[in-house]
């Protein structure tokens, strides 16, 4: 039953983002994305220990003025600042969930940290999202694959780690990942770069460098998704919500591009392409 509600609230929800992507001018794409992050931070007010609704309320609004801040600044002098905090972030994501797995300790991180890394994860990725769809040549075809790569490669490492998964990618962090999955969800991807490097003109003329991009991104989404399992591991929850049936909360869902995001504008960067 809940293969069958996941499978259903996709077939509802991915053409709608596809449509909106293609649809709506930027500032508008920025304001819809604007309207998932609002649900998503209202989740993290939750596994931060914010229990009462007013608390929770402010905390959403606190992302969303910060997301508005993000917006009002001048494109080239708040996209490298936020990229090189994401960066830095991500980093220390990444050694929290080594340091967590490799070890017996837990994290105990007190509130305010944990709001804090609210406003990191999710501010990044959305100003991501909001240059990507911005940028003046291919940014509704750059937002696409970047959607489709990400999801393509969630199913890939699902269902392959169903099907073959033996050894555990992160035992004590989230359990059901193998590294049978990661592998294979990694090679369809690199499948889906090489192939999709027709449709993406700019870049087929350095296409060993975006499949190299998209391996790094698609592996900042296991990351995401890794982190956001090791805060509600923390807190002792399955799902951040229940908003999206068969899927948890939306930042179930978003989890692997927070850090999928800022990882593959950061390559188009050191491509030239952005």
């Amino acid at each position: 039953m809940a293969l069958k509600q996941r499978v259903l609230t996709a077939l509802v929800l991915i053409p709608l983002v596809i449509v909106a992507t293609v649809l709506l001018p930027p500032p508008w794409f920025a304001l819809l994305i604007a309207a998932v992050v609002a649900p998503a931070a209202w989740e993290w007010a939750g596994l931060s220990g914010l229990q009462q609704p007013a608390a929770r309320g402010i905390y959403m609004v606190t992302v969303l003025v910060s997301l508005l801040l993000v917006y009002l600044l001048e494109l080239q002098e708040a996209a490298g600042f936020i990229l090189y905090i994401a960066v830095v972030w991500w980093s220390v994501g990444l050694l929290l969930v080594l340091l967590y797995e490799a070890t017996t300790m837990e994290l105990k991180l007190v509130r305010a940290i944990r709001l804090i890394i609210g406003i990191l994860v999710l501010v990044p990725a959305w100003w991501s999202l909001v240059v990507l769809r911005g940028a003046d040549d291919g940014g509704i075809t750059r937002v696409l694959f970047l959607l489709v790569m990400i999801w393509v490669a969630d199913s890939a490492a699902y269902f392959s780690g169903k099907r073959w998964g033996q050894r555990r990618l992160a035992r004590r962090v989230s359990p059901g990942k193998s590294w049978e999955g990661v592998i294979v969800s990694l090679l369809v991807v690199v499948i889906l770069a090489l192939a999709s490097t027709p449709w993406l003109l700019e870049i087929y003329e350095d296409r060993i460098m975006f499949m190299s991009v998209c391996v790094v991104t698609a592996g900042c989404s296991v990351l995401g998704d890794l982190f956001e399992s090791l805060v509600k591991r923390t807190v002792q929850i399955k799902d951040s919500g229940s908003l999206l049936p068969g899927h948890g909360g939306v930042l179930d869902r978003i989890d692997s591009l927070t850090a999928a995001a800022p990882a593959f504008l950061i390559g188009l960067v050191l491509m030239g392409k952005v």
